[in-house]
């Protein structure tokens, strides 16, 4: 009996001894680090392995389990997590494994006629051996062990390693809401395209969404604030848009998210260039691929699995080049001259991103470029909070808050069960949001449950103006974020995560559980326990309680 832990996601479990001889061993690299290899097409899984650990669970439930957690300390850059069942299948392995393996040397096959190309002629690039050291940090845990105490003692491993203090609060809900506002949209003048910076959200507008929730707990994100908007320039300046507004109107946000507790985050990509100008060339500055071609990026078409961009539609495609690092450290320093007294700031790449350059004669690795990552985000983290976009689990020590971190996995089949075991991780060492619930096809009720099941806050994403100019664009997955169509829905969530966390009154949790399929507990440091059914369908316990779907239980402190 036993469980294999897989930090696939926000985390899974595997079954011992469940083979399956149509399904491949799971194999996949830490931090998406082959992504350049293959990331003209869209991922085959729905999440990436944010977290370079990996465990053991095993023995008889509540008798004899023990188990062990891995860490990658060193390499992880470079890394790839294997899972090999067991089973009585001549074909299968005797045992259950699971290990992680270093590449050395890294390599990909090249088409020679692009990657899109029907002719597969090719020809092998490496990197050559890589200066790499590679470790493996055991912790070993002994009877009546779970996924819990694997992801406790990770967190203690981080608040050590990386210098965090943990902290907990009262757990009043809190809402964040991330607000579009300047973004480049294609027009046209007599049929010539052009693009053309059009603020989704001014000032102004900020401002009304903002005293029309007065009275929330509120953490507001603001894009396409500098720059030429949110899809605008290097941003190796801090030039506010013009089409958000005045200065003075800027100024009146300010005053008042500064007057009424509200952090207000102002959104910069620092590695992510989508137009000419403030000094930026491609063909020099652009991280390259292993064909030696700037790496050019843009969302994928799902239908098909491949960039938007290399669809031949007569559309105007939005793209963007990345940094290549021997610039990120002077396109920070010539930022943070003209930003240096915002007090937030959200980096919407850094913390979240593998980081190389595979340029010919200037190659630079995953570990190389993780450093130049770390160092600039010492740098803006430097007397500042900071919102990090689904962030790596080394680079949550650099802010206050990680932002549209998932409560799923990858759902591979030989999963047993999702848990939630990177919240687990983060509970208290930062504070996370989940991902956005007006642009997910699940219903507002599946993010209240992860409000109380994991004390993650509710993210929203708005735009004060009708959203029509964007269709035909590559921005049309904005489909449900005008404010005033989804303000009710907004309180509405609030208030009921609100209730939740008044009954709980704190935000430290001591213990997680999966119940059954779908149905987890949560108990907290003042003795609540909150348990929740994410199933479409009513689950009834072993204790004979009924969990209702889609709904939760709070068990209030007597």
């Amino acid at each position: 009996e036993g469980q294999i832990l897989i930090p696939d996601g926000s985390g899974a479990l595997v079954d011992f001894n469940s083979y399956q001889a149509d399904v491949r061993e799971y194999e996949r690299p830490f931090y998406d680090n082959d992504y350049y290899k293959d990331y003209y097409f869209q991922p085959q899984y729905g999440e990436e392995l944010y977290m370079p650990v990996f465990g053991m669970i095993y023995g008889p439930a509540q008798k004899t389990e023990k188990g062990f957690l891995a860490i990658v300390e060193e390499g992880d850059r470079n890394g790839c997590l294997h899972m090999k069942l067991a089973s009585v299948d001549a074909d299968s392995s005797k045992y259950n494994k699971v290990f992680a393996s270093f590449e050395l040397a890294q390599y990909s096959k090249t088409k020679i006629y692009g990657p899109y190309s029907s002719d597969s002629a090719n020809y092998l690039v490496n990197t050559g051996t890589q200066d790499l050291d590679c470790t493996v940090r055991y912790q070993f845990y002994g009877a009546k062990t779970g996924y819990f105490d694997l992801a406790a003692g990770y967190k203690e491993y981080l608040a050590a390693r990386e210098g965090i203090e943990k902290s907990y609060d009262d757990g009043s809900a809190r809402l964040y809401l991330e607000a579009v506002g300047a973004l480049n949209v294609t027009k046209r003048f007599v049929g010539i395209p052009y693009s053309s910076e059009y603020s989704m959200t001014d000032y102004e507008e900020l401002l009304a969404m903002m005293k029309d929730l007065q009275g929330t707990l509120l953490s507001v994100q603001y894009d396409g604030v500098f720059n030429n908007g949110w899809n605008g320039r290097m941003n190796n300046r801090a030039r506010l848009s013009a089409s958000n507004g005045s200065k003075k109107d800027f100024q009146a946000v300010q005053e008042y998210a500064e007057a009424n507790g509200i952090p207000l985050f102002l959104e910069t990509s620092l590695t992510r260039v989508w137009e000419g100008g403030n000094g930026f060339r491609a063909s020099r500055q652009a991280v390259r691929d292993f064909a030696n071609n700037p790496a050019v990026n843009s969302r994928y078409m799902s239908v098909l699995g491949i960039k938007l961009s290399a669809l031949s539609d007569g559309m105007e495609h939005d793209t963007y080049y990345t940094l290549s690092p021997g610039y990120l450290s002077g396109v920070t320093d010539g930022f943070l001259k003209q930003a240096g007294n915002y007090k937030y700031l959200s980096v919407g790449d850094m913390a979240g991103m593998y980081y190389a350059d595979y340029r010919f004669n200037e190659f630079v690795s995953g570990e190389q470029g993780n450093l130049v990552l770390e160092h600039n985000l010492a740098k803006l983290a430097e007397g500042r909070e900071l919102a990090l976009t689904n962030p790596h689990m080394d680079k949550i020590g650099y802010g206050s808050i990680a932002v549209d971190v998932s409560r799923e996995s990858s759902d591979y089949i030989t999963f047993a069960v999702t848990i939630p075991f990177k919240q687990l991780v983060m509970n208290g060492l930062i504070d996370y949001t989940t991902e956005d619930v007006n642009l997910s096809s699940r219903n507002p009720a599946y993010f209240v449950l992860q409000a109380a099941e994991t004390g993650a806050y509710p993210k929203f994403t708005v735009t004060a103006k009708n959203v029509d100019v964007l269709r035909d664009s590559d921005y049309s997955y904005l489909y449900s974020v005008q404010y005033p169509l989804i303000q009710d829905q907004i309180r509405a969530v609030y208030e009921e995560c609100r209730e939740i966390r008044s009954k709980i009154g704190t935000s430290e949790i001591t213990g997680h559980e999966c119940l059954a399929d779908g149905v987890y507990r949560t108990t907290y440091a003042t003795g609540a326990e909150v348990t929740v059914n994410y199933n479409l369908y009513d689950v009834t316990l072993e204790d004979g309680t009924v969990m209702e779907a889609e709904n939760y239980l709070v068990k209030e402190v007597q």
